[in-house]
This record gives structure tokens, C-alpha cells and sequence, in this order.
């Protein structure tokens, strides 16, 4: 079962509250992170497709895009703290990120 959207961000507010983290800016920051991973999943899309002879490629550029847009992803969830249940963080019961 592929995890939602509905359910990172769930899980991140959760997290977030676990830990009194509720000022504007910590929220701020889960909406910056679900930006990010908005486009990453957009520049994995469109970072595949099939060149002249029907084999499937990555484009290069897309790669090193999604690479920095990933590194941002991971310093906002250092900067709040955060880490994946399967690693001990967020609430029982919420699917791993």
C-alpha cells in the first residue's frame, strides 16, 4: 500500500504535537517539506521515458534536481527533529514515511 500525501503530512503534524513543536514556524516548515515532496515526486515522473530503440532511461538532470530537492527534504526533518516511525519517531499505528 503506497503512503498518501494525507498520510506524511498527518503523520509530520503528529510528530510535531509529540513533541509541543506547534509555533507557526514548525508548521510552516511541514508545509515547505510537502512543497518539496510535491516536486520530487513530479521530477521522478517525468525523469523516466523511453528513447528511440523502446529502452527506458532516467534523465541526468532530473536526477541531480531530485538529489538536491531529497537533501532539502532531509535537513527540514533534521531541523524539526523528525525521523520515520520504523526509526522511532511519529505515533503508533501511522504507515512508515
Amino acid at each position: 500500500m503506497a503512503v498518501t500525501r494525507a498520510q506524511i503530512k498527518k503523520n509530520l503534524l503528529a510528530q510535531l504535537e509529540e513533541k509541543e513543536l506547534t509555533d507557526p514556524v514548525y508548521l510552516a516548515m511541514v508545509e515547505q517539506y510537502m512543497i518539496f515532496y510535491g516536486l520530487l515526486k513530479a521530477l521522478n515522473k517525468e525523469s523516466k521515458y523511453t528513447d528511440d530503440d523502446g529502452n527506458r532511461r532516467v534523465s541526468e538532470k532530473n536526477i541531480s534536481q531530485a538529489r538536491q530537492v531529497e537533501r532539502s527534504m532531509r535537513e527540514i526533518l533534521a531541523f524539526l527533529g523528525l525521523k520515520p516511525p520504523e526509526k522511532g519517531g511519529g505515533p503508533v499505528g501511522l504507515p512508515p514515511l
